[in-house]
């Protein structure tokens, strides 16, 4: 009694079988190309947009998760830099001073390595209006603040 399958292969359908192999591999490797591509684009609007509504909200929780260990912080040209509870006890004293009516981002650009990025928008409060720059990197799949700078017009 025999169990199995007996395969055969005629040797002129080698060049054929390979060719297909090749084009298929080619194939899928556009299509995860494709959705890898997708997939980074997405994350860095996602963390752009993050990073704008919580300027635009004033909504200082939001930075503790934003911010990396070190952050530049400045107001006016005065500043330091600050750790990242440090930081954020900054902002909130800042937004509390200066509450939020609106953030329109102006420019946007990143790094020829996309490794660091930054805006610049015009941030209206309740007194004045703010010229903000934010330089931010991507790291794992997340934008982390490393400078932001209040500047008021």
């Amino acid at each position: 009694m025999t169990f199995g399958i007996n395969f055969v292969i005629d040797i002129k359908y080698i060049p054929e079988i390979f060719v297909y192999i090749i084009s298929f591999l080619v194939n899928a490797m556009k299509y995860i190309l494709f959705f890898l591509l997708f997939i980074c684009i997405n994350c860095e609007v996602f963390s752009q947009s993050e990073i704008i509504q919580a300027v635009r909200k004033g909504d200082v929780a939001s930075f503790n998760f934003l911010f990396d260990d070190e952050v530049n912080l400045s107001f006016d040209d005065r500043g330091d830099t600050y750790s990242k509870t440090k930081a954020v006890f900054q902002l909130e004293h800042f937004f509390t001073d200066n509450k939020p009516t609106s953030f329109k981002p102006t420019h946007s650009s990143e790094s020829p390595d996309y490794s660091n990025c930054f805006t610049i928008g015009n941030l209206k409060t309740s007194g004045k209006t703010f010229r903000v720059y934010i330089k931010y990197s991507h790291i794992k799949g997340k934008a982390i603040i490393r400078e932001m700078r209040f500047n008021s017009n």
